[in-house]
């Protein structure tokens, strides 16, 4: 697994602003939806276990919420 830098995490965003934005809707999809984490961890904190996700490229929103975006 690589390091979980910022510079890592973030490569993909156009700016550090849209990356938390990102994290904080695919918090609030696994709250809501109640589901686990994608990637396995003994960890229980919400918010390392969105940023495992998206190191390890299993961050991907559900369709209720890609509509709620949209909306």
């Amino acid at each position: 697994m690589p390091d979980l830098t910022t510079e890592y995490l973030k490569k993909n965003s156009k700016s550090a602003f849209d990356f938390v934005n990102y994290c904080i809707e695919l918090a609030r999809d696994m709250m809501l939806s109640d589901r686990s984490c994608r990637v396995p961890t003994k960890v229980q904190n919400r918010a390392y276990q969105i940023l495992l996700e998206v190191g390890q490229h299993k961050d991907y929103l559900s369709p209720r919420a890609e509509e709620k975006l949209k909306d």
